[in-house]
């Protein structure tokens, strides 16, 4: 997880914020045997329903039929009402049939110190090769550490897992802002709605159609979770006998209750939460029988389900979202992506509907001109009164102003899509080893001048070097005196060029 991504276009991104319409993100959620879609609004509205996708479609938490889920995901794009004119995001949540998880504890420093160390972590105890895995990571509730480390959640999964989800999604007509899955989801949507308390740690029972979820609540945060499906609890003639299963389920419990005695220190677990509506019954007789210590809530899956807990992350602002997302990128740079794709497209309905007045006032005026004439040219042969040339020289000078501002208006209508090439152009000039912090355009002439901050004094002058090379830029200059220091360690320059060609080809 990059914490760094919130300074890339810092500026830019709050110009964007105060100037484009907040996009709404609503949960999704896709496992074997239910798919459902909420969206929750700040002033309480929203939409929540649940489709069934046909047997085969989603086997074991993975697509077995991408024709059939595409279907049915447009089926829940029309049934949400939303417009094809309107951007519509979703964050996707997943089984965890595939999805591995580990509690990790980092010695505290920097932000960037912190995130190099977490990926390093990552890739070292990936349970599969993380060259074919989205792997990320939180951080746990910091609060509930005094001393001088720091714990994380890291979260695994197949590249091609997540990518069977993605192709559907997309051609159903949803953006899709971060992926997680449904134990993330429910810890969240359970903490949010104070069904437990986020500084005892709980035992979560989620039962499904597949079997049961198992995880822990830490610090209001998932600590742990794993996936026990109906078929451990079968007979050899495919029923569930009441003492296997209550057998068995006694010793899940007890399986997760001693994994998190043993990680986690002067901490018990005295309480658990089921949600679910079948077997509700047995599960608490069982582990009151066998944890008599232990407090048992239930909850309807109808009212706290992944969905719900997805969407409560989309009412996050996508800037400040540092949860675990198992995609190729994280949320935060697909903010960014879709927020300046936005703001070109809302900026050029405006540049359209301002050229469409300002052409409507100059008909107009022409029309109330061409009628003062007449009326003038009548008065004068009745009176032989000719105009005087105070006024015909005022009348001349505000119809020049007025051509002058068409003009102009015409003139950023005809360049209103060339910034985006170029911000996309020195993004890509910049590299990782440059954040460019800010932009200024001289009105005047075609001069940018450009702040950022780099590792070292080196790879500014490297990337004065790229831009030097560029057949659109002239005059690069980046004097000594420009390049400072930071208490930080990391090196502040500011470069000034000319722009002399907006053309940078495809």
């Amino acid at each position: 997880m990059q914490l760094e991504t919130d300074k890339l276009f810092k500026g830019f991104s709050s110009l964007t914020t105060k100037v484009t319409p907040k996009i709404e993100v609503a949960g999704l959620q896709i496992t074997d045997s239910l798919i459902r879609y909420t969206l929750l609004k700040e002033n309480g509205e929203g939409r929540d329903f649940a489709l069934r996708p046909a047997p085969g479609v989603i086997v074991g938490g993975k697509v077995a039929n991408r024709l059939e889920l595409t279907k049915i995901l447009k089926q829940v794009h029309k049934k949400a009402s939303i417009s094809k004119r309107k951007p519509s995001s979703i964050i996707l949540t997943v089984g965890i049939d595939s999805v591995f998880i580990r509690p990790m504890i980092l010695p505290a420093g920097s932000s960037d110190a912190l995130s190099e160390s977490a990926n390093l972590n990552l890739r070292m105890q990936s349970p599969i090769d993380s060259n074919n895995a989205y792997y990320d990571w939180q951080q746990i509730d910091i609060s509930a550490r005094q001393d001088e480390q720091i714990e994380i959640i890291g979260a695994f999964v197949g590249k091609n897992i997540i990518e069977d989800y993605l192709g559907p999604i997309h051609e159903a007509g949803f953006n899709v802002a971060a992926v997680e899955f449904i134990t993330l989801s429910l810890i969240r949507a359970a903490v949010n709605d104070k069904i437990i308390e986020p500084n005892r740690p709980y035992v979560v029972l989620d039962l499904s159609p597949e079997g049961i979820n198992f995880a822990i609540s830490h610090n209001s945060s998932l600590y742990f979770h794993y996936f026990v499906g109906w078929d451990v609890f079968r007979d050899q003639d495919k029923t569930i006998s009441t003492e296997k299963f209550k057998s068995g389920l006694s010793n899940e419990v007890r399986r997760i209750v001693n994994f998190y005695s043993a990680n986690v220190k002067d901490q018990e677990i005295r309480d658990m939460l089921i949600i679910g509506t079948s077997f509700v019954p047995e599960i608490t007789e069982t582990v009151q029988r066998s944890f008599p210590g232990i407090e048992i809530r239930t909850s309807d899956p109808n009212v706290l389900n992944p969905a719900r807990g997805a969407a409560i992350r989309g009412l996050i602002p996508r800037s400040q979202d540092f949860d675990i997302s198992l995609a190729s990128l994280s949320a935060i740079e697909i903010f960014q992506k879709d927020q300046l794709a936005n703001f070109v497209s809302i900026w050029r309905n405006v540049v359209l509907a301002t050229m469409t007045f300002i052409m409507f006032l100059f008909f107009s005026t022409a029309l109330v001109l061409r009628g003062n004439f007449v009326n003038v040219g009548q008065t004068s042969s009745l009176n032989q009164d000719v105009p005087s040339p105070v006024e015909i020289a005022s009348l001349e000078k505000k119809a020049n102003e007025f051509n002058n501002l068409v003009n102009l208006v015409t003139s950023i209508r005809a360049q209103r899509n060339e910034l985006y090439p170029l911000l996309e152009a020195l993004n890509t000039l910049a590299g990782d080893e440059i954040t460019i912090t800010r932009y200024r355009f001289v009105a005047s002439a075609p001069d940018l001048t450009l702040n950022g901050t780099s590792i070292s004094e080196d790879a500014a002058v490297e990337f004065k070097e790229r831009l030097e090379g560029q057949k659109q830029f002239s005059n690069v200059k980046l004097p000594l005196n420009n390049i400072r220091t930071e208490s930080s360690g990391g090196i502040s320059f500011s470069i000034t060029f000319t722009v002399d060609s907006l053309d940078f080809g495809e």
